[in-house]
């Protein structure tokens, strides 16, 4: 889509750092009482455990990610044809960045008298990526996401379509899957960036 509005629906419906546990060694120290005897160490405090990836195979890793995008698509979609109303929907099945960038998208839409119409649609996922423990955004798992742009539609207030027809009519996103926080679903959208665009998915 040109224009704002129409970009940051297509590409709303739109990043990898690892958590490293640093372990500080502890301090030997002997404090000496008056008896000339030694006042015994604290125990030292539990690490946190690491956080490891689930034990999926290429096929379960990809069933995942392809069930959890096509829900974040759902929400995405339904949020941009209501004209952005309740952003905070997207929340639980999106990570903190990529919630971010989609409530800037929808913010724009809610400030806008245009009217969206239609979905984009997931067509195609393929296995980049499974990961043994989260990368820096938290993906433990990323796939290579084609989705439709062709059944979407952006109308000004007189309902004349304002797409470009140089708008492609698929677009592919890099999306990271990772583990969900509190009050959010079990694998959330932790990632997403584009890939390419062209006229169909390859």
């Amino acid at each position: 889509m040109d224009n704002c509005i129409g970009d940051a629906w297509s590409r709303s419906v739109l990043d990898m750092r690892v958590p490293r546990i640093a372990l500080l060694p502890l301090l030997a120290v002997t404090l000496s009482g008056c008896d000339g005897g030694s006042v015994p160490m604290p125990p030292s405090p539990s690490a946190t455990p690491a956080v490891s990836a689930p034990a999926w195979s290429d096929e379960e890793a990809l069933e995942v990610a392809t069930t959890v995008f096509k829900r974040y698509l759902e929400i995405s979609n339904q949020i941009y044809n209501e004209g952005g109303a309740k952003p905070e929907r997207i929340d639980v099945i999106a990570s903190k960045t990529v919630a971010a960038r989609d409530h800037a998208g929808f913010a724009e839409v809610s400030e806008s008298t245009r009217t969206l119409l239609g979905k984009v649609e997931l067509v195609k996922t393929t296995l980049q990526s499974r990961l043994l423990e989260p990368d820096e955004t938290g993906s433990l798992a990323a796939v290579y996401a084609c989705v439709d742009l062709r059944g979407t539609d952006v109308l000004d207030t007189t309902g004349v379509s304002i797409v470009s027809p140089d708008r492609p009519n698929t677009r592919t996103w890099e999306v990271g899957i990772g583990l969900g926080a509190a009050g959010q679903d079990e694998y959330i959208v932790t990632h997403k960036e584009v890939w390419s665009e062209s006229a169909e998915c390859e």
